[in-house]
């Protein structure tokens, strides 16, 4: 079955830096960019799964997203929406929004030219994924920690100095160890969150990019 082409998109809102990702499949080919709240940011890609198939719709939609809020979009073949976060679609574009987010995910896994974050309790570094070069410039990155007691209770919070220096050149087997000296105190109920803003240049195309590391903090007892 021939998938036609199809696009997802996500621009804007009050996210720091503003979400401007994407996701296409063209001729069997998913294509995605990420770089806004979250662990790896860049450029992905990957074969469609196999047996993907998406229903295209007959008609046009717009919701419009609330103030503030970022705008999200959906195109196949012909067909567009534009809608807001948490808008209740109607079918086939909502089934059409979660394959395609699901997909997103997905794709994670299939880096090409990108940045991880890696976190452990007493160390943080950066990590080049897939193939292909990332341009990384850190001058005015600040390495961001948050420790949640229990299910978000209470919590402390630690900032690294400005790590400074010039632009650098990621490539296959790089790392880079970022500041992480927080002195906070970790255990069984207590949950690290890292958060760091950078630059990135990926295949010649500039991305403001917002890595995180955001783990579930354990349930409140019953």
């Amino acid at each position: 079955m021939t998938i036609p082409p199809v696009t997802w998109y996500r621009t804007g809102g009050q996210t720091v830096p503003p979400y401007n990702e994407s996701l296409s499949i063209t001729d069997g080919t998913v294509h995605m960019w990420r770089a806004s709240d979250v662990p790896a940011a860049g450029y992905f890609t990957r074969p469609a799964p196999d047996g993907f198939a998406v229903e295209e719709p007959t008609q046009d939609l717009t919701v419009d997203p609330p103030p503030g809020g970022e705008t999200e979009g959906l195109t196949v073949g012909e067909r567009q929406a534009t809608y807001g976060p948490g808008a209740e679609l109607p079918e086939p574009w909502a089934g059409l929004h979660t394959t395609l987010l699901d997909l997103a995910e997905a794709t994670f896994a299939f880096p090409e030219a990108a940045l991880g974050l890696e976190v452990s309790d007493g160390a943080a570094r950066l990590v080049h994924l897939g193939t292909d070069p990332v341009e990384v410039d850190l001058a005015a990155s600040v390495v961001r920690v948050t420790l949640w007691s229990g299910w978000y209770a209470s919590s402390e919070r630690w900032a690294s100095e400005p790590i400074g220096g010039g632009p650098l050149t990621a490539g296959t087997g790089w790392t880079y160890d970022l500041p992480f000296a927080h002195g906070l105190s970790v255990g069984p109920d207590r949950t690290l969150h890292v958060a760091l803003d950078l630059s990135l240049k990926v295949r010649g195309n500039p991305l403001a990019a917002g890595l995180r590391h955001s783990p579930v903090p354990p349930p409140p007892p019953e």
